[in-house]
């Protein structure tokens, strides 16, 4: 491509940008929509997806399985969704507090670190949150809402962590025959929790609203006892973080 088809390009892009602009600016600016008068009480549902953010690292020195691998790092689960309700009490102001109840079922995430010894390495974790949280979003008459969420509260968090054979592969227990899960950690946390998000709504009619969300929930390292075979082993309590990256769309009602 010259230059001049290049300015071709870019001179074509531009033309259809500026419609684009001017359309958003028209409807950002219109007097409908979000209003200080639209309702005092805003309840959404949010519907994400989430990516772990933490991992969980296991050393096997010193422990029974210490001669068949060194240890493995793993995420703590894997993508899944997640399910949010939230709740706003709206003032005049900028700022609305509210509440906000999630649930994240972070899927098993397997690890091949020992295939070759006949087994994988599983990882998964669930949460469930109850934050108190405060939205910062402008209170202008507008159709086009961006808003800034914080939270902090109590999340009730499990962490499992194991070894299962690889029955395809012909391999199983010795004691018992089977391909089952042994787990090395297998403990339930209750503990501080967090969130920020970002994220921007669009008004439907006078009191629904669609919107888009980006946000990162975090639970503070807490300490999970090892269970099982885990105690068997010779493993110690292992001090992790769980935190997840969130992005989803929610579905608001004004009343």
């Amino acid at each position: 491509m010259n230059f001049l088809s290049a300015l071709a390009v870019a001179a074509c892009l531009i033309a259809g940008v500026r419609p684009a602009a001017a359309q958003w600016q028209q409807l950002s600016e219109s007097g409908a929509g979000f209003t200080s008068e639209s309702g005092k009480h805003e309840l959404s549902v949010d519907i994400g997806a989430t990516l772990p953010a933490s991992s969980l690292k296991l050393d096997f020195a010193g422990t029974a399985l210490a001669p068949f691998s060194s240890g493995f790092t793993g995420h703590i689960g894997k993508r899944s969704l997640m399910a949010v309700v939230e709740y706003f009490h709206n003032t005049r102001s900028p700022i609305s507090w509210g509440l906000e109840a999630n649930y994240m079922p972070r899927g098993r995430n397997v690890i091949n670190d020992i295939h070759s010894r006949g087994a994988d390495l599983e990882i998964e974790s669930r949460s469930a949150m109850l934050l108190f949280l405060l939205r910062l979003a402008p209170r202008k008459p507008s159709r086009i809402r961006p808003f800034i969420v914080g939270g902090v509260g109590v999340a009730d968090t499990s962490l499992a962590a194991g070894i299962r054979p690889r029955d395809e592969d012909g391999f199983a227990w010795i004691d018992t025959g089977y391909a089952e899960r042994r787990d090395i950690i297998n403990d339930r946390r209750t503990g501080l929790a967090y969130s920020a998000k970002t994220g921007v709504d669009v008004s439907i009619g006078d009191s629904g609203s669609v919107g888009l969300f980006l946000g990162w929930y975090g639970i503070p390292a807490q300490s999970y006892h090892p269970a099982g075979v885990g105690t068997v082993w010779g493993f110690s309590e292992q001090k992790v973080a769980v935190n997840s990256v969130a992005a989803g769309a929610r579905f608001a009602y004004r009343f």
